[in-house]
């Protein structure tokens, strides 16, 4: 029992393993729940990582006054050992937000986003993940 309560202080049992698949669905989840659409284009898994490339979440403004967009390139979840998993993105993020004026005139704006050296650190239990 010693040995075992060592090895639980110093790390070296993992915690609960998740997988970038569990946290993707996640996210998706939590931002669905939301309110948002929340679409991703395409995704490439390998044996410890998920990309997903072409992610757009939108939000309809109420009252039917428009529509908010976020596109990012790319995300990617890689299983960083030790039940972890690293959720790293592309540099930038554009929006936009399609709209009406208060004389009825359609309003587009349109920016971006930097997302520079963005890192995110994921670990614990499934059921436990909250964003």
């Amino acid at each position: 029992t010693v040995c075992a309560a060592a090895l639980a202080l110093t790390g070296a049992i993992p915690a609960t393993a998740i997988t970038p698949q569990e946290v993707s669905d996640s996210l998706k989840a939590y931002y669905e729940g939301a309110g948002l659409t929340y679409v991703i284009g395409s995704q490439d898994q390998s044996s410890n990582s998920l990309t997903q490339n072409n992610i757009e979440m939108s939000f309809d403004m109420p009252e039917d006054r428009g529509v908010i967009k976020l596109t990012i390139d790319w995300f990617k979840l890689s299983d960083v050992g030790g039940g972890k998993v690293e959720v790293t993105t592309a540099e930038t993020a554009r929006f936009s937000v399609d709209t009406k004026s208060s004389s009825d005139k359609d309003v587009n704006i349109q920016g971006h986003i930097t997302l520079k050296d963005f890192l995110t650190l994921v670990s614990g239990a499934t059921d436990d993940m909250m964003v």
